[in-house]
């Protein structure tokens, strides 16, 4: 009786065991996988309806090398929960699609076996925060990692190829890498990453293609590489925070306030070609302040952080365009003394903006400043009425959007119909 206990528990402890090391056994079954040419290597094509937490791909099943992943449709069905995903050294190709819209992954590392990640491979994974990439990698296809959750990445100098699209709509990405060795930044590859804050081009890129950083609304800082020598139609455009860009190039010659060389110089406050002296950026960052000093005036560019209602710092002395652009989370704003311009845009898509107040210091607004503020029904002004008509000059269409009736002044009200 002993003896045959003692082989059931041997026998389900052999099967546990089996079972994690292929990693490939949800509800006891194995993945599907599909026999290469050669006979000695084999392609994973599904796992089905897997629902664990983990997967590890074998390097081995049925005593075939596992050597590819994916064959253009996800290896998972919709709906899996899968959360981490390590793909072994004997994996050289993720395919196309392998991955996409695995809506509950988080985090997966990339064996340094693999050479080439397909087209969508990871795209439109929302909750994909961390990719550990191999050491092998040469070829990152359109639209791999779209959509996906990224904060950071760094693209080993071993990739000479990143398709259009590559990292589009990554709404959280703040920092990436560039590989050196990269010649050209494909159509798309950064288009719409909100959160993208600087970037560096290597040296070794020539062409920045078309749109390949458009909408990148937080951007402020770029330094082109020593060979860029194209930039394409619209590569820069939408990037409405973008003050101050510095080129090692001689081969191209930026402008400040030119939609030339795709826009990456139209909303520069300060732009650094070859023959121009650069002793470094002039942005900083405050509590979530991004702000550009220029001599003794600070200009407000940006707030990333997370407060609702906000009180501008006392240095502040202009809100630049596009200052609080798509700060979508604002409730209160109290324009700090000492600040003399509200520049165009500046609040543009502050849909959530209730409450204003603006200082008797202020002598410019801008341009529609208060496009799609459809929520703001409170604003003051720390002056009188004489200072509010006279002293301010307005500009086309600031007042648009805006659904408060009146100005509330220190001795009395104007109504807006009449500003």
């Amino acid at each position: 009786m002993k003896n045959r206990l003692l082989k059931i528990l041997l026998a389900i402890g052999f099967c546990l065991i089996s079972c994690a090391g292929l990693s490939a056994c949800g509800g006891g079954k194995k993945a599907v996988y599909q026999k290469n040419h050669d006979g000695k290597t084999c392609t994973i094509t599904s796992f089905g309806e897997y629902n664990g937490d983990e997967i590890y791909i074998p390097e081995e099943i049925d005593g075939l090398t596992v050597t590819a992943v994916g064959t253009g449709s996800s290896v998972f069905s919709i709906g899996s929960t899968v959360r981490k995903i390590v793909i072994p050294d004997s994996v050289i190709t993720i395919g196309a699609f392998a991955f996409t819209e695995c809506g509950y992954l988080e985090s997966v590392k990339i064996g340094n076996g693999v050479i080439t990640i397909g087209d969508y491979a990871f795209s439109r994974c929302a909750d994909l925060q961390n990719v550990y990439m191999g050491n092998s990698i040469t070829e990152i296809g359109r639209g791999t990692f779209e959509g996906c959750g990224l904060e950071s990445i760094v693209l080993e100098d071993t990739i000479t190829s990143i398709g259009s699209g590559a990292f589009q709509y990554c709404n959280r990405l703040k920092n990436v890498k560039l590989p050196y060795g990269l010649t050209t930044i494909e159509n798309s590859v950064f288009a719409s990453c909100e959160r993208l804050a600087s970037i560096e081009i290597p040296d070794t890129v020539t062409t920045i293609e078309s749109a390949a950083f458009a909408n990148c609304v937080e951007l402020t800082n770029v330094m082109l590489g020593a060979n860029v020598k194209n930039i394409e139609t619209a590569a820069f455009d939408g990037c409405y925070r973008l003050v101050e860009v510095a080129s090692k190039s001689s081969q191209i010659r930026l402008k400040k306030g030119s939609n030339d060389n795709g826009y990456i110089g139209y909303y520069a406050l300060a732009v650094y070609n070859t023959t121009d002296a650069y002793v470094g950026s002039k942005l900083s960052e405050d509590n979530g302040y991004i702000v550009y000093t220029d001599g003794k005036e600070k200009l407000l560019i940006g707030y990333v952080g997370e407060a609702t209602d906000l009180v501008l710092p006392a240095y502040i002395t202009k809100m630049n365009r596009y200052a609080l652009f798509c700060c979508s989370w604002l409730k209160s704003v109290v324009v700090s003394d000492g600040v003399t311009s509200v520049g165009e845009r500046a609040f543009w898509a502050c849909f959530k903006l209730e409450k204003l107040v603006i200082p008797n210091s202020v002598v410019s607004i801008g341009d529609g400043v208060f496009f799609s503020c459809t929520a703001l029904e409170d604003i003051k002004f720390n002056g009188t009425v004489a200072q509010w008509r006279n002293q301010i000059t307005k500009g086309k269409g600031w007042s648009d959007d805006v659904p408060a009736k009146e100005i509330v002044c220190s001795d009395g009200a104007v109504s807006l119909k009449g500003v």
